[in-house]
């Protein structure tokens, strides 16, 4: 699968600039549905991801388009 050997690029659209941005992250699976942690809070990538939620997902020729949705404190900890 597209996330089981370690890191991909997700690019999401800046929330000011509007132009693309990429950053690596490290997605994981849990019954069949795919999480990435926020990594710090405010970080760039996550402020663009929450004003732009369609994003790209690349892992070498293979894009596949996603929608980002945070989910609540209440959700996200239990796959943590």
């Amino acid at each position: 699968g597209l996330f089981k050997d370690g890191p991909v690029v997700l690019t999401v659209t800046g929330r000011t600039s509007g132009q693309p941005r990429s950053t690596p992250i490290t997605p994981f699976e849990v019954d069949g549905q795919r999480y990435v942690v926020g990594g710090l809070p405010g970080s760039d990538w996550v402020r663009n991801a929450q004003a732009h939620p369609e994003a790209v997902l690349v892992r070498g020729k293979t894009r596949e388009p996603v929608r980002m949705v945070e989910l609540p404190v209440e959700q996200a900890r239990p796959l943590l």
